[in-house]
């Protein structure tokens, strides 16, 4: 599997780490009346750490497709390749991801407090 490819298998693989314990941790502080349930707020830090993960996975991108740069006479000539759409709506997500799951982080207890 080419480098591409598997970038864009590592984007998809970080938004559900990122996404769906969010919800599955919403879901059980909701069902679950304990004093201490804290699950959901714990998940925004798990969601910032994705979303930075996907950030520092886009530079890498950016990396490789600067690896195809061409050579002419021995001086390398840089070949502006446009970023593919794809990869701007995972930039986007990730980007919400980090405003998202910072706010669960500082707020996420408050929707549980009787």
């Amino acid at each position: 599997m080419g480098k591409l490819k598997r970038n864009y298998l590592l984007d998809i693989l970080l938004l559900l780490l990122g996404i769906v314990p969010t919800i599955l941790s919403f879901y059980i502080d909701m069902k679950l009346s304990i004093e201490s349930n804290y699950w959901f707020q714990r998940s925004g830090s798990l969601m910032v750490l994705c979303a930075v993960l996907i950030e520092l996975n886009a530079i890498n991108y950016k990396e490789v497709i600067a690896s195809k740069n061409t050579y002419i006479g021995g001086k390398p000539v840089v070949v502006e390749s446009p970023i593919p759409k794809f990869k701007q709506y995972i930039k986007f997500l990730g980007l919400a991801m980090a405003v998202v799951g910072t706010f669960i982080w500082g707020y996420g207890d408050l929707p549980f407090k009787p």
